[in-house]
């Protein structure tokens, strides 16, 4: 009998299929691996920013003894140091040194995170002020560096990512990137119950340094395409007239900044109305509010992202905006009688949001031209972050102290409860973002191939997609049903027989 060869794990693993994650049709192989490679490297970057953005950094700075004042100015800076990407615009247009200025400021910012997390063990404890200071420094600096890397890595996308398919990898990008973070957050909270106190603050700043090199480590394999760039002296106010004179990417700028305006100034106060109106606990806000949401994004965001390839963003942008201004309006008419409706809600906020930020990405990208896009780039982060976001949640906590609490005090009930002051907030919201969708989104400038598609025809995909679903569903139920009558009948043609 002739040896046969054992097989090795490389064999079996030769013999699977690869999973195909975005059309690749067409592709050169060495883009599809970069943008493989862009997809493993997004997970750790997703990792790593549910860590440095989420319980773990609050949790540190108040055991570090920051008051509410330093911990709000603390979480205020990365939305101000939008302002670094100007110059981080300017400094790429000059240079034309993408791939320098991607993975040189990107892993001072990552590594910034393992000194951060370890200030107590470095710092004596009774310099409380010091060791405040120092983690605010090594913040900051990696905040400014974040700004830098940014800048260079959508414009690096915008140029990588092929346009036919941009929708599609972007979709399944952010669902890859979402199931990373929510499998971040539970290993974060196991770490922070398992090692309490600052043990357990280094590891998990520790584990996002880490994840975050890895991330920029991936991408510096990927052969990046040269970056246009103009000879000679850049001046920082040519740039700006140039991206001020194109009609429609500013047009797009303000639509987009006065939508985040609104979302800027209910989006502090729902989580804080559902534990202090609604009397929920921690437990009850995470499954019924947290895991939904992301939930509801992994689920449908790749999805969207089929759509907006096949039908432009701005027909999808339409039915999705209308679907996220509803969130808020429901949120204010919102009681403890009712509480369950949350997970709809949820369900409702995650798909809409989730294709939104998608649908956003790919009009801007696509209206930015090649010559100067870090500029362009960096003028609508800086809009809709620092002029739309971070001013609308200042005007948000100026309403709230004022009109908010004043309505409040009314104890007005005309559906016989009465309403919170955050309530008549998220209704004001949600009034504005429904006349930013319905009057202001139909205006954004759309490419020819896509300018005649029209929110129903999206709904006519919709439709024909959860009529295959459910065709799919009852296909497979009744596939069961005939192996079980053959499994029954087998099984009694031997009793015959006998």
């Amino acid at each position: 009998m002739p040896n046969r060869r054992k097989r090795s794990i490389g064999d079996i693993a030769r013999g699977l299929r690869r999973p195909v994650f975005f059309p690749e049709i067409g592709l050169e192989a060495d883009v599809v691996r970069g943008l493989r490679s862009m997809l493993v490297a997004a997970m750790l970057w997703q990792v790593c920013t549910s860590i440095t953005t989420g319980s773990a950094l609050t949790g540190y700075i108040k055991a570090l003894g920051a008051s509410d004042m330093f911990y709000s100015v603390m979480a205020a800076i990365p939305n101000f140091t939008v302002i670094v990407q100007l110059f981080a615009a300017v400094v790429l247009e000059k240079s034309g040194k993408r791939r320098g200025m991607l993975i040189g400021t990107g892993l001072v910012a990552k590594f910034l995170w393992l000194p951060f997390g370890l200030v107590p063990f470095f710092v004596p404890m009774e310099a409380e002020t010091l060791r405040l200071w120092i983690a605010f420094l090594l913040f900051i600096a990696s905040a400014c560096n974040n700004g830098f890397m940014l800048v260079s890595f959508n414009s690096f996308i915008t140029d990588y990512v092929p346009l036919r398919i941009r929708g599609n990898y972007l979709g399944t990008r952010a669902k890859l990137s979402m199931i990373a973070g929510g499998a971040a957050g539970l290993l974060l909270a196991f770490i922070l119950d398992s090692l309490p106190g600052y043990p357990g603050y280094a590891v998990v700043f520790s584990l996002a340094a880490i994840c975050g090199m890895g991330d920029l480590l991936l991408l510096s394999r990927i052969k990046m395409p040269e970056i246009q760039h103009e000879s000679g002296r850049v001046h920082m106010i040519k740039m700006f007239r140039e991206v001020f004179a194109n009609k429609p990417f500013m047009r797009t700028v303000r639509i987009f900044a006065l939508w985040y305006f609104f979302v800027g100034i209910g989006s502090p106060f729902y989580n804080l109305f559902l534990l202090r109106d609604m009397k929920m606990s921690f437990m009850q806000l995470t499954l019924m509010a947290t895991l939904t949401n992301n939930l509801a994004w992994a689920l449908t965001v790749g999805k969207w992202g089929q759509y907006i390839d096949t039908f432009g963003a701005r027909a999808v942008l339409r039915i999705l905006m209308v679907l996220s201004g509803i969130g808020p309006l429901i949120y204010g008419q919102l009681h403890i009688g009712i509480l369950w409706i949350v997970v709809p809600l949820e369900m409702l906020v995650g798909l809409s949001w989730g294709g939104f930020e998608i649908g956003a990405q790919v009009t801007y990208f696509r209206q930015s031209p090649t010559k100067n896009r870090s500029m362009y780039i960096a003028m609508y982060a800086i809009m809709t972050l620092l002029v739309g976001q971070a001013f609308g949640s200042f005007v948000g906590g100026m309403l709230v102290e004022t009109m908010g609490a004043r309505l409040e005090a009314l104890q007005w009930a005309p559906l016989g409860f009465a309403y919170a002051r955050y309530q008549y907030i998220f209704t004001f919201v949600g009034l504005g973002r429904l006349l930013v969708a319905i009057f202001l989104v139909p205006r954004l400038h759309e490419s020819e191939e896509h300018s005649e598609q029209r929110p129903k025809h999206v709904i006519s995909a919709m439709h024909r997609s959860v009529r295959q679903f459910v065709y799919a569903i009852r296909l497979q139920s009744l596939r069961r049903q005939a192996r079980r009558q053959q499994a029954q009948s087998t099984k009694k043609k031997p009793k015959e027989n006998e």
